[in-house]
């Protein structure tokens, strides 16, 4: 067989309902003119379109996959893309696309009326696992911890996490915040079940962004909350109790509450004993963002840790792209799933990967390369 007339261009797809993510590896790229136009392209700018981005940082290489790129979009701009990739000629030499994600059921007609590929949807939750297990098997600072997450200066620490065998890795739990969020319990790679999630997830924190504020988009609101005062916001303990709620009753103690905990997020407006005021002058923006981020940081982290205990699984992986460029939610997380398993003497693994948002897109690509041996 004259490999150089063989296409094979190495793809994974996830459409989300806010992001889509492309992946895309350079193996046998000397080999197949159509895959390396596209290698090409990609390689020409870092910035596609109007939301196209090629997340440079996250490259990495895999000796089975040669050079791996990442790229990603808003999914409302999809009929831009496809009419980037026709511009371009990107189509040509992509016979089969491996997807996962609810867009990738809305716009199947699409894609294959308008570029003629056709699109095979795999198991999105199935998929991130495939994703998550290959990473963690071939790329050696995939994983990490945080440390130091009570720094006042914001400063964290992160520390590789390794494991050496299947024994080591299962089982597990995988929270994958996206535009909502789900929870899967892995017991082994091919023994994965959804048991919970919750519609407060990334989709959330940018609409209520983008009704609240005068952010737009993702980026811009966590750029917002970076520089903002959640407690100018919310409600805390100490608003209720007065100060620092020492020696303020059995109650206080019984409980083992700090008077800078959050005693109901955007709660703190109704205390203003003048209900004419303008409450909103008093707040900015970044608070507001900052504020949003916590809450939906806070929540995803009790549901985390709640089925953690009923499962008795105590190894948890947080993934998902609202977690990008997010430090304000790993260290929230971090912070409250540590403080909630020492009051019940759980000792809960808390874990990152470095590419979040792609591991779906990922494990697309790895089962497409499968299914080509």
């Amino acid at each position: 067989m004259d490999v150089k007339n063989t296409k094979r261009v190495f793809l994974g797809f996830d459409m989300g309902g806010t992001l889509a993510k492309l992946v895309y590896a350079e193996k046998d790229t000397v080999f197949c003119k159509e895959s390396l136009d596209i290698l090409n392209f990609i390689l020409s700018t870092s910035h596609y379109g109007s939301s196209g981005i090629r997340d440079s940082h996250l490259e990495v290489s895999i000796p089975e996959l040669g050079k791996v790129y990442f790229i990603r979009f808003a999914s409302n701009r999809i009929s831009g893309a496809i009419d980037l990739i026709k511009k371009k000629n990107l189509h040509i030499g992509i016979e089969i696309l491996y997807a996962v994600g609810g867009g990738t059921h809305k716009y199947k007609a699409l894609f294959e009326k308008e570029l003629g590929v056709k699109i095979v949807h795999l198991d999105e939750l199935g998929s991130i696992v495939k994703g998550m297990v290959y990473l963690l098997q071939h790329v050696e600072d995939e994983c990490y911890t945080i440390e130091n997450v009570a720094n006042e200066d914001g400063s964290t620490i992160k520390i590789n996490k390794n494991f050496g065998t299947d024994n080591d890795l299962f089982p597990f739990l995988v929270v994958n915040i996206g535009t909502g969020v789900s929870i899967l319990k892995v017991t082994k790679a091919n023994d994965i079940e959804r048991i919970s999630g919750t519609a407060l997830g990334g989709g959330t924190f940018l609409g209520l962004c983008r009704l609240l504020t005068n952010s737009k988009k993702f980026d811009e609101a966590l750029d917002l909350a970076a520089t903002g005062d959640a407690n100018s916001v919310n409600m805390l303990v100490k608003d209720i109790y007065s100060g620092e709620c020492k020696g303020l009753g059995s109650d206080i103690k019984h409980f083992n509450l700090s008077g800078d905990l959050t005693a109901s997020f955007f709660a703190k407006n109704i205390m203003i004993s003048n209900p004419n005021e303008n409450i909103r002058k008093k707040v900015s923006d970044s608070d507001i963002s900052r504020a949003l981020c916590i809450m939906i940081a806070q929540n995803v982290t009790q549901i985390a840790l709640l089925n953690a205990k009923l499962h008795n699984v105590f190894k948890v992986f947080f993934t998902g792209n609202f977690l990008r460029h997010n430090p304000i939610a790993s260290r929230t997380i971090v912070q409250n799933m540590r403080r909630w398993s020492e009051l019940g003497n759980l000792n809960i693994e808390i874990l990152f990967f470095r590419r979040e948002g792609y591991l779906g897109a990922f494990g697309a690509l790895i089962q497409g390369i499968e299914r080509l041996k």
